[in-house]
């Protein structure tokens, strides 16, 4: 019993980090080619109009109007500097993952929110 629990222990060791590794590279480069989808000027930064003419999801939503709201609040939360555009750095972070954009800022990471895909 004891042999399988240090087996098993080792093996969590061994595979978890190169299993959380490819997950992060895939996560990277999904955020990048989305990033360079929403840039449609090529210019690095993604524009208000850019924002919301890249059909930024908000399925689920009712109306219009809401639907309108919710962009102009998922705007606003990657837009960390409020310059009124999205660099490919505030992008990234925010599309790594809420505990990890929250500890990029220095706040406390807490919980992860469930469905979140932020």
């Amino acid at each position: 019993m004891r042999a399988k629990t240090v087996c098993y222990v080792a093996m969590m060791v061994l595979v978890l980090p190169s299993v959380y590794a490819r997950d992060d590279d895939f996560r990277n480069k999904r955020a990048e080619q989305r990033f360079s989808e929403l840039d449609g000027d090529g210019d690095g930064f993604i524009s208000e109009a850019e924002f919301f003419d890249g059909k930024v999801g908000s399925a689920g939503v009712g109306s219009q109007a809401a639907k309108e709201a919710l962009r102009r609040q998922r705007f606003a939360q990657l837009d960390s500097d409020n310059d009124h555009k999205i660099s490919q750095e505030e992008f990234m972070a925010q599309k790594r993952g809420p505990r990890r954009y929250k500890e990029s800022q220095g706040k406390p990471a807490g919980p992860p929110a469930k469905g979140s895909n932020f």
